[in-house]
């Protein structure tokens, strides 16, 4: 993984006996990088884009907004996928690599003039984070390049409070391929302190908490059929069966769109089903899901999340094609909630939390210990919204 984010890709891998992944061990805010198989392009061919919203009057309103990391699809073709569920688990391990502290170290942005048609939203110091280059056109600033690679401006978003935007580009690369890449840039303005679980609860960031302040609202964006929608609702609706629920719970909007903006978009959190598109995967191993949440560094707040789920393996497709819970969503959703990876074993090997959120050693089923862990990163249950 060439470039650094703390937008969390969170993977499902499986194999002939399936189990999940997520792109795991965090570098501060990094671009991830995923491989796949097909044009990106065809990832948001079907969606709703905006133009910029960015101007010369209003630039400066977003000076001392930090970069969030991003993510980027690759096309790519197939390599040698991983031989073991020990490799698996190391790759995608949830845990830090260094000071905690380090990884919510804020990398600020400002907006300066080159002349009168050319501008750069850069960091303040360093260079490690990508600089992107935008051209006056019209009275909009448009994105044309990034670290000096031109580029085609393919979404613009702006969170509906203002705090955060995103940006959603593509390029050819020579010797890569073609590439579809998101950045994001949040407010730095609320600095929440780190909060630790309770327990040795597995969270995007080791045990620390970080999860959504805002209303949870979460979406199924497309033409589903009617297997796929139950599918998708049941694997929902799991996640709200607590059976020693708060006094209080926490409301999650669901709804359906057959309309939708791509991926990048900030207010909209969509679980999109994917089909003609893999990620990196060999015919035992194969990513059956990825779910990209963006993350706040100052706030410690999720901002926004989607879920990917692959449906060209045969596997996935009898999960949706029955119109019953998928493990795999259910995975995913874990991941949307603000769970992390849960690789722990006993002295024999045996998974010492049982939990959805596992690989080798994890189940196809939600468990005591993960709806703990939600009632201990949100202080309650998640109940569907009336």
């Amino acid at each position: 993984m060439t470039f650094k984010k703390v937008l969390i890709p969170l993977l499902l891998l499986t194999s002939s006996f399936a189990f999940t992944a997520c792109k795991g061990k965090r570098h501060k805010a990094p671009v991830v990088q995923y491989f796949i198989h097909g044009d990106p392009l065809s990832l948001v061919q079907n969606s709703e884009t905006s133009p910029s919203f960015l101007t010369v009057a209003n630039m400066n309103s977003y000076n001392d907004f930090h970069f969030s990391g991003g993510s980027s699809f690759i096309e790519r073709e197939p390599v040698a996928a991983p031989t073991t569920f020990e490799e698996v688990e190391k790759d995608n391990a949830t845990d830090t690599t260094g000071s905690v502290d380090d990884e919510f170290e804020l990398a600020k942005y400002s907006f300066s003039k080159v002349n009168e048609t050319r501008y750069i939203y850069g960091p303040n110091s360093g260079d490690k984070n990508p600089k992107i280059g935008f051209e006056l056109r019209d009275g909009l600033l448009v994105a044309v390049d990034f670290n000096g690679y031109p580029v085609t401006a393919q979404h613009y978003s702006l969170k509906t409070n203002g705090k955060a935007f995103s940006l959603l580009v593509s390029y050819t690369d020579p010797t890569i391929g073609k590439l579809l890449t998101a950045f994001y840039f949040n407010a730095s303005d609320v600095s929440n302190p780190l909060v630790e679980a309770s327990k040795d609860f597995a969270f995007l960031f080791d045990t620390v908490k970080v999860y959504w302040d805002e209303p949870i609202e979460l979406q199924a964006c497309g033409n589903l059929s009617t297997s796929q929608a139950e599918s998708v609702k049941a694997s929902v609706d799991s996640w709200f069966a607590d059976a020693s629920p708060t006094g209080s719970t926490r409301p999650v909007k669901y709804s359906t769109r057959t309309t939708y903006a791509p991926f990048s978009d900030l207010n909209q959190h969509c679980i999109f089903l994917i089909k003609d598109f893999k990620l990196e995967n060999s015919n035992d191993f194969y990513t059956a899901g990825v779910t990209l949440p963006v993350i706040n560094l100052a706030s410690k707040r999720i901002v926004d999340a989607d879920v990917m789920l692959f449906v060209d393996h045969i596997q996935v497709a009898r999960q949706l094609t029955k119109g019953a819970k998928s493990g795999v969503l259910m995975h995913e959703l874990g991941h949307f909630w603000g769970l992390g990876h849960e690789f722990k074993t006993d002295a024999k090997g045996a998974a010492l939390h049982p939990s959805i959120m596992g690989y080798s050693k994890g189940t196809s089923l939600i468990t005591d210990w993960d709806y703990e862990a939600i009632r201990d990163l949100y202080g309650e249950s998640l109940s569907l919204a009336p």
